[in-house]
């Protein structure tokens, strides 16, 4: 247990490859484009002002919240549920995302209802779960933070979760990342 909660310290990345199945392919798409992250100094003097330095949340992998939006920080598991809604807002008014991706977002948007009639009940709240879990276990400081480990989602399950996952640039193997 202790080896993984290290391993699970390490990892950036929101959605991991055995979540991909249990998620509708907007969900893990919109979620795809963000990373975790923890507020720094400059964050708390933001409009999210009630944030502490340190804090855990996710910025979108674009932008990385250089431009003082796209950097989200939760105070409850109830809030980070409104994580999707909040990051494709962004992500459609960012000026690092392409229009291809925007595109690729409305369209399994479209799909998102029909998919969600087929994963099963409370598989959206389980990964929100897994997400507030994790989270809570990011590094916390900027040394831990220097060397990450960004983990494929080319192996979902879901033939549609594949092809948006690969489309979004997030598959690839295991690779190190110096952030």
């Amino acid at each position: 247990k202790h080896g993984e909660d290290v391993q699970m310290s390490t990892v950036r990345e929101v959605v991991l490859p055995g979540d991909g199945p249990q998620l509708t392919d907007f969900v893990s798409l919109v979620m795809g484009q963000t990373l975790i992250c923890r507020a720094s100094f400059e964050d708390t003097q933001r409009k999210r002002a009630r944030v502490q330095e340190g804090s855990p949340g996710i910025m979108c992998r674009h932008c990385r919240g250089e431009f003082g939006e796209g950097k989200y920080f939760f105070g409850s598991i109830e809030s980070i549920n409104t994580a999707v809604a909040a990051v494709e807002k962004h992500i459609n008014r960012c000026p690092k995302s392409s229009q291809e991706l925007r595109d690729r977002i409305a369209a399994s948007r479209i799909r998102h209802y029909d998919q969600r009639k087929q994963v099963a009940t409370g598989s959206q709240a389980a990964f929100f779960n897994r997400l507030w879990s994790r989270l809570r276990k990011a590094p916390t400081s900027e040394y831990d933070a220097d060397m990450c480990v960004t983990l494929s989602t080319s192996s979902f399950g879901e033939a549609g979760s594949n092809d948006e996952q690969k489309a979004s640039g997030t598959g690839g193997g295991l690779e190190f990342q110096s952030y």
